[in-house]
Protein backbone atom coordinates (compact mmCIF):
# COMPACT_ATOMS: atom_id res chain seq x y z
CA UNK A 1 0.00 0.00 0.00
CA UNK A 2 1.33 3.21 -0.89
CA UNK A 3 0.65 6.13 1.38
CA UNK A 4 0.67 9.71 0.16
CA UNK A 5 2.16 12.78 3.14
CA UNK A 6 2.31 16.04 2.06
CA UNK A 7 3.79 18.08 4.81
CA UNK A 8 2.16 21.36 5.16
CA UNK A 9 5.88 22.91 6.19
CA UNK A 10 6.72 21.65 2.40
CA UNK A 11 3.27 22.97 1.31
CA UNK A 12 3.73 26.89 3.00
CA UNK A 13 7.58 26.95 1.19
CA UNK A 14 6.45 25.88 -1.94
CA UNK A 15 3.35 28.60 -1.58
CA UNK A 16 5.43 31.04 -0.17
CA UNK A 17 8.44 30.41 -3.61
CA UNK A 18 5.17 30.60 -5.91
CA UNK A 19 3.86 33.90 -4.21
CA UNK A 20 2.16 36.40 -6.42
CA UNK A 21 -1.37 36.98 -8.06
CA UNK A 22 -3.73 33.68 -7.15
CA UNK A 23 -4.75 32.03 -10.48
CA UNK A 24 -8.08 32.85 -12.14
CA UNK A 25 -9.99 31.36 -14.94
CA UNK A 26 -8.50 34.18 -17.40
CA UNK A 27 -4.47 33.67 -16.00
CA UNK A 28 -2.24 30.12 -16.80
CA UNK A 29 -1.39 27.38 -14.29
CA UNK A 30 1.75 27.81 -12.11
CA UNK A 31 4.13 25.10 -13.69
CA UNK A 32 6.44 23.20 -11.39
CA UNK A 33 9.02 21.49 -12.74
CA UNK A 34 8.80 17.62 -12.83
CA UNK A 35 9.86 14.70 -11.80
CA UNK A 36 12.95 13.65 -14.33
CA UNK A 37 13.19 10.13 -15.11
CA UNK A 38 9.77 9.51 -14.41
CA UNK A 39 8.57 6.01 -14.25
CA UNK A 40 4.77 6.07 -14.69
CA UNK A 41 4.33 2.45 -14.66
CA UNK A 42 5.70 2.43 -11.11
CA UNK A 43 3.85 5.03 -10.18
CA UNK A 44 0.38 4.83 -11.43
CA UNK A 45 -1.45 2.11 -8.67
CA UNK A 46 -3.09 3.23 -5.91
CA UNK A 47 -2.36 6.16 -3.40
CA UNK A 48 -3.83 7.92 -0.59
CA UNK A 49 -3.44 11.73 0.20
CA UNK A 50 -3.82 13.12 3.58
CA UNK A 51 -3.41 16.52 3.23
CA UNK A 52 -3.23 19.16 0.18
CA UNK A 53 -3.53 22.75 -0.26
CA UNK A 54 -5.69 24.88 -2.54
CA UNK A 55 -3.43 27.57 -3.50
CA UNK A 56 -6.85 29.68 -3.90
CA UNK A 57 -7.51 29.34 -0.31
CA UNK A 58 -4.05 29.64 1.03
CA UNK A 59 -2.61 27.53 4.20
CA UNK A 60 -5.72 28.97 6.41
CA UNK A 61 -8.31 26.19 4.18
CA UNK A 62 -9.08 23.22 5.59
CA UNK A 63 -6.22 21.17 4.39
CA UNK A 64 -6.99 17.54 5.68
CA UNK A 65 -8.74 15.07 3.33
CA UNK A 66 -8.69 11.54 2.54
CA UNK A 67 -8.50 10.60 -1.04
CA UNK A 68 -8.27 6.95 -2.25
CA UNK A 69 -6.17 7.54 -5.84
CA UNK A 70 -6.55 4.40 -8.07
CA UNK A 71 -5.60 3.71 -11.41
CA UNK A 72 -5.79 1.33 -13.98
CA UNK A 73 -3.25 1.13 -17.20
CA UNK A 74 -5.53 -0.76 -20.08
CA UNK A 75 -3.19 -3.10 -22.65
CA UNK A 76 -3.66 0.27 -25.00
CA UNK A 77 -2.16 2.35 -22.82
CA UNK A 78 -4.97 4.42 -22.02
CA UNK A 79 -4.92 5.26 -17.78
CA UNK A 80 -8.32 5.80 -15.92
CA UNK A 81 -8.10 7.45 -12.82
CA UNK A 82 -10.33 7.12 -9.80
CA UNK A 83 -10.80 9.87 -7.13
CA UNK A 84 -12.80 9.11 -3.66
CA UNK A 85 -12.70 12.12 -1.95
CA UNK A 86 -13.46 12.14 1.65
CA UNK A 87 -13.53 15.59 4.21
CA UNK A 88 -13.85 14.57 8.00
CA UNK A 89 -14.87 17.74 8.65
CA UNK A 90 -18.02 18.15 6.39
CA UNK A 91 -18.62 14.81 6.09
CA UNK A 92 -18.58 14.86 2.75
CA UNK A 93 -18.00 12.71 -0.36
CA UNK A 94 -16.67 13.16 -3.82
CA UNK A 95 -15.87 11.24 -6.81
CA UNK A 96 -14.14 11.51 -10.01
CA UNK A 97 -12.73 10.07 -12.75
CA UNK A 98 -9.38 11.08 -14.81
CA UNK A 99 -8.67 9.55 -18.40
CA UNK A 100 -5.30 9.85 -20.10
CA UNK A 101 -2.33 7.49 -22.02
CA UNK A 102 0.78 6.74 -21.40
CA UNK A 103 1.69 8.76 -24.64
CA UNK A 104 1.03 11.72 -22.51
CA UNK A 105 4.20 11.28 -20.47
CA UNK A 106 6.26 12.70 -23.05
CA UNK A 107 9.97 12.76 -22.29
CA UNK A 108 9.76 10.87 -19.38
CA UNK A 109 9.06 13.12 -17.24
CA UNK A 110 6.41 13.39 -14.21
CA UNK A 111 3.80 15.88 -15.95
CA UNK A 112 0.33 14.78 -17.91
CA UNK A 113 -2.70 15.51 -18.98
CA UNK A 114 -6.03 14.65 -17.63
CA UNK A 115 -9.58 14.69 -18.69
CA UNK A 116 -11.95 14.35 -15.77
CA UNK A 117 -15.44 14.06 -15.04
CA UNK A 118 -17.93 14.30 -11.75
CA UNK A 119 -19.50 10.84 -10.92
CA UNK A 120 -21.30 9.05 -8.04
CA UNK A 121 -20.43 6.26 -5.72
CA UNK A 122 -21.33 4.13 -8.47
CA UNK A 123 -19.60 5.84 -11.39
CA UNK A 124 -22.70 7.44 -12.87
CA UNK A 125 -22.08 11.11 -14.13
CA UNK A 126 -23.74 13.96 -12.12
CA UNK A 127 -22.82 16.94 -14.87
CA UNK A 128 -21.90 17.03 -18.63
CA UNK A 129 -19.41 19.13 -17.82
CA UNK A 130 -15.47 17.80 -18.49
CA UNK A 131 -12.92 19.28 -16.85
CA UNK A 132 -9.25 19.15 -18.18
CA UNK A 133 -6.70 19.24 -15.77
CA UNK A 134 -2.64 19.00 -15.97
CA UNK A 135 -0.95 17.09 -13.23
CA UNK A 136 2.66 17.37 -12.50
CA UNK A 137 4.42 14.73 -10.33
CA UNK A 138 7.20 17.07 -8.66
CA UNK A 139 8.58 14.62 -6.86
CA UNK A 140 8.10 10.86 -5.21
CA UNK A 141 9.95 7.51 -4.55
CA UNK A 142 6.61 5.62 -6.02
CA UNK A 143 6.28 3.51 -2.64
CA UNK A 144 5.85 6.16 0.24
CA UNK A 145 5.28 9.57 -1.61
CA UNK A 146 4.86 11.92 -3.95
CA UNK A 147 4.28 15.53 -4.02
CA UNK A 148 1.78 16.67 -7.01
CA UNK A 149 0.67 19.58 -8.55
CA UNK A 150 -2.66 19.95 -10.22
CA UNK A 151 -4.20 22.56 -12.07
CA UNK A 152 -7.25 23.00 -14.27
CA UNK A 153 -9.88 26.12 -14.68
CA UNK A 154 -11.81 25.61 -11.74
CA UNK A 155 -9.16 24.33 -9.12
CA UNK A 156 -5.57 24.60 -8.62
CA UNK A 157 -3.38 22.55 -5.82
CA UNK A 158 -0.64 20.74 -3.88
CA UNK A 159 -1.07 17.24 -3.16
Amino acid sequence: MKTCVALVLLSAILRLSTAGPRPSRDRKCRNPDPKENFEPEKFLNKWYTTHYQLTKYGLEGNTMNCIAFSSIVFSNGRIKEVFSNYQPNHCAYAYDVSYSSLDSFKGRVGKYTAQNVVVDRKGKRLEEAIHEYNITIIDTDYTRYAFVHLCGQDKEGLY
